[in-house]
Formats: structure tokens, sequence, C-alpha cells
């Protein structure tokens, strides 16, 4: 759970496709419309994928650097340790 009251979690694994290498993901909120933010970050990191506005799955085929930045800030989120 985020710091700020809102549920937000999600799942990162390692992916690869025809030796492209990526990050296959699961990501969920109550507070933010997922089926939105999911195209922008699609966008953003070289994405597929989708879902509803609650959870949406696919594959980033960008450096984790870049995810965790990307989300921070569309989505406020923090790397759990």
């Amino acid at each position: 759970a985020a710091s700020d009251g809102y549920r937000r979690q999600g799942v990162f694994v390692p992916a690869e496709n025809n030796g492209k290498k990526g990050w296959s993901y699961v990501l969920c909120s109550r507070s933010v419309n997922m089926r939105e933010a999911v195209k922008t970050l699609n966008r953003s990191l070289n994405g597929r994928g989708g879902g509803d506005a609650t959870l949406v799955q696919g594959t980033f085929f960008a450096p984790q650097e870049d995810i965790e930045k990307t989300l921070q800030e569309l989505l406020g989120s923090k790397r759990a340790e």
C-alpha cells in the first residue's frame, strides 16, 4: 500500500520475447484508472498489454530503472525493498 492511503500493487517478473528482454507486469489500483494509465505507461516504456480500470497486465520492454522512474512519476509508486 502506498503511504498516501491509496492502495496500489504491482508485480514484475523478467521476461523475454523473440530475444527482446523486458519485464512482465501485473498492476492494480483502486484509486487510479489503470486502463487509462497503462496507455501512457505502454507508450513511455515500449510496452504491450491492457486490462480494466482496476487491473492491467502485459510486458514493458525498458530498463528496470526507467520503469521505476516512470511508475513513480505517473502513479507515485515506490519500490518495495
